[in-house]
């Protein structure tokens, strides 16, 4: 435990084609390459990430996903 925490933060635009965010831990992070990321995009990207984080081997504390989708 610490006493101090350091948060840092980015800021984006949305746009039409950017509304939808993926925020992991590190844990699953490391396990994500361009390919990866376009795949669970597509059609169910609740469904698919719940899966994916299901098959990272290892401790599964560290395998949290929050998918952000933004209204249009």
């Amino acid at each position: 435990c610490s006493d101090e925490i350091i948060f840092n933060h980015s800021v984006f635009d949305l746009n039409d084609e950017n509304k939808e965010v993926i925020l992991c831990t590190d844990g699953v992070w490391e396990h994500f390459n361009d390919g990866t990321v376009i795949d669970l995009m597509k059609d169910n990207p609740e469904s698919n990430l719940a899966k994916f984080t299901k098959n990272i081997p290892g401790n599964a504390e560290n395998h949290t996903v929050c998918y952000v989708r933004f209204p249009s």
